[in-house]
């Protein structure tokens, strides 16, 4: 139960890798993290999966990870029915085993990255 939205950039626009990110963040010296690849679908759980066998918390699902193999999650206690338009996204560094709310949305997330691409 995914929220729409990435359901919908995940049908329409598929795995993403996008490097350069990394290189906006660090010139500008903004404290966010870089988002470096939206997985496949099958790429997710298989991350996913992996990872709660390590040190995940069980109630996050992977969709993107960062330079570092940090990883952008969705709380899965809220991807229930009926099926949310949209839902926060949360950012877990695994070095730390900590979880921060990174985006309102996943829509909110993309944004700022578009935002950080044509400043």
């Amino acid at each position: 139960m995914l929220p729409d939205a990435y359901v919908d950039f995940m049908l329409s626009v598929g795995e993403v890798w996008t490097p350069e990110i990394l290189n906006c963040i660090v010139d500008r010296e903004i404290e966010m993290p870089d988002i470096q690849n939206i997985l496949s679908f099958e790429e997710a759980e298989g991350s996913t999966v992996g990872w709660k066998d390590i040190n995940l918390p069980s109630n996050m699902f992977v969709f993107a990870t960062d330079s570092m193999g940090n990883m952008f999650c969705f709380d899965t206690n809220s991807c229930v029915a009926p099926r949310s338009h949209d839902l926060p996204v949360y950012f877990f560094d695994h070095d730390f085993e900590t979880t921060m709310n990174v985006a309102d949305t996943f829509v909110g997330l993309l944004a700022k990255y578009v935002e950080l691409k044509k400043q």
